[in-house]
């Protein structure tokens, strides 16, 4: 493999990232114990510096999409708590698609070449199926949550699947999610302690999202009966 100097650059640059982040803990602020005892300092920071405080929330949300970082769940749900439910929705939409963007363009840029040349024969019958059928394969990826975010982000770099494409499925299959985690963010407003999450509102929303790949399983089988026909 021909060695690439900028690739390795990326390669660094993304390592050292990941260094800051751990190295400062900025991880321990996402958890669900910190963000209920922090609520009323986040909403104090959210009051006198709106404009910033998004800009900076969006930014973080970015970055650990981008790289898969554990927490981005909980940061859906504080969006839904600090911004409510159209402005939490919005947010969380930009954020999760450019991060998936930033995610897929990274993964195709350095690894597809690679892949490509050493499962050749594997990615040719795939590539033909995905300029035939890419985009409804990917929607039904996303839209049923057997696969980790990540995981689809690189899978789908790996194929000939547009860009066009990609960000079209990945905003509509991503959309059922997000709105279900800002309804549950926005109640956990009325949390005062973590027990309190046992509530009877909240409960209800956990289930619906329980449903939701069932549901999401339903729509898209008999979708794909129909185009099958």
């Amino acid at each position: 493999m021909k060695f690439n100097f900028f690739k390795v650059l990326i390669f660094f640059f993304i390592l050292s990232l990941f260094g800051f982040f751990f190295y400062f803990d900025l991880d321990s602020y996402i958890q669900f114990d910190t963000l209920v005892k922090e609520k009323n300092r986040f909403l104090k920071l959210y009051d006198s510096y709106p404009f910033y405080f998004v800009l900076s929330f969006l930014f973080f949300y970015i970055f650990y999409t981008t790289f898969s970082l554990p927490g981005t769940f909980l940061l859906t749900l504080l969006s839904g708590f600090l911004f409510k439910f159209v402005l939490g929705s919005l947010i969380v939409i930009l954020g999760s698609l450019t991060g998936a963007t930033f995610s897929f363009l990274i993964s195709r840029y350095i690894l597809k070449d690679y892949v490509q040349n050493k499962f050749s024969s594997h990615f040719l019958s795939i590539n033909k199926g995905f300029k035939k059928n890419g985009l409804f394969y990917l929607l039904s990826l996303r839209l049923i949550p057997a696969i980790p975010f990540f995981l689809v982000n690189i899978l789908m770099a790996m194929t000939s699947i547009s860009l066009k494409h990609y960000i079209l499925g990945s905003f509509l299959g991503m959309l059922p999610a997000i709105f279900l985690y800002v309804n549950v963010g926005q109640k956990l407003a009325n949390l005062e302690s973590v027990s309190d999450i046992l509530s009877f509102p909240i409960l209800l929303s956990f289930l619906l999202l329980a449903f939701v790949p069932w549901l999401m399983k339903y729509i898209l089988t008999r979708a794909s009966k129909t185009l099958g026909k």
